[in-house]
């Protein structure tokens, strides 16, 4: 994740890595979620929003400060770390997905139409963005040493760089 993927480009130093792994059928399952961040200032929320590329899009499930959370909730200052891990199910989707079976935000990632964004004080329509994708096992690694790895669960130990591998 990164300002450079905002839909309106934001200049941030700020980087981070949402990984989720799907529980049950994927239909009346759960996602199991970790978000973390690495040099960002005055944490509002971070969603999952509903859109390709480049486009801005409808939040369909609160990530942070939690699912069941419908007001923003600030972090002062710097945060570098796990901004929140939790558990998401059908009943947690808003907006075009309220009601919605959890298969069908699946379907979004799997199409490449969903993304996890950030928002800050200083930029409340979101300062860091990734666009989501499946993939079997992913591993990510930041410059301030921690590293996530998922696949059927979540693993941290401490690394070196930003890098993202993912095997399809």
């Amino acid at each position: 994740m990164s300002g450079g993927a905002v839909a309106n480009e934001v200049r941030t130093e700020a980087e981070g890595a949402a990984l989720f792994v799907r529980g049950g059928d994927g239909s009346d399952g759960r996602m199991r979620y970790v978000l973390i961040v690495t040099g960002i200032e005055n944490v509002t929320q971070a969603h999952i929003h509903r859109g390709g590329e480049g486009d801005e899009g409808p939040v369909v499930t609160w990530l942070y400060p939690g699912p069941m959370a419908r007001e923003p909730q600030r972090i002062p200052g710097r945060f570098d770390g796990v901004l929140v891990t939790g558990q998401f199910r059908s009943g947690d989707l808003v907006g075009p997905l309220e009601d919605a079976p959890l298969a069908e935000l699946v379907a979004a990632i799997e199409d490449g139409n969903a993304f996890v964004q950030v928002h800050t004080e200083g930029n409340p329509a979101g300062e860091i963005r990734g666009q989501l994708a499946g993939v079997e096992r992913s591993t990510v690694q930041f410059r301030n040493r921690v590293e996530v790895t998922a696949d059927d669960g979540f693993g941290f130990q401490r690394s070196v760089q930003l890098q993202v591998n993912e095997q399809s």
